[in-house]
């Protein structure tokens, strides 16, 4: 059996990764997805109460959200957050959230 050694140049703005690492990464793109209030409490651990009194009932935290929100209009109608956003947000915000500031 022959081998041979080969030296391949990767460019720097190209990353080598693992085919599984880059599956992950397209499985969990946020573009164009959305949340429920249940996805929200499934991601934060918190209750839907906990949420709505500290999230969604807060006005000024409303007023943080709104560009990336639905707020329901009529009877029947739920919440809807852009899903990467609402991530990004929670990140940054979850910890005052959690302490009520």
């Amino acid at each position: 059996m022959q081998s041979f050694d080969v030296q391949i140049t990767i460019p720097e703005d190209y990353v080598l990764i693992k085919k599984i690492e880059y599956e992950d990464l397209i499985k969990n793109d946020l573009t164009g997805k959305y949340l429920s209030v249940k996805d929200i409490c499934e991601l934060t651990g918190k209750s839907q109460t906990f949420i709505r009194e500290n999230l969604l009932n807060d006005p000024r935290r409303l007023k943080e959200i709104e560009a990336f929100s639905h707020f329901p209009q009529t009877q029947g109608d739920r919440w809807s957050f852009k899903a990467k956003e609402m991530r990004e947000y929670l990140d940054k915000e979850f910890l005052p959230i959690l302490r009520r500031v």
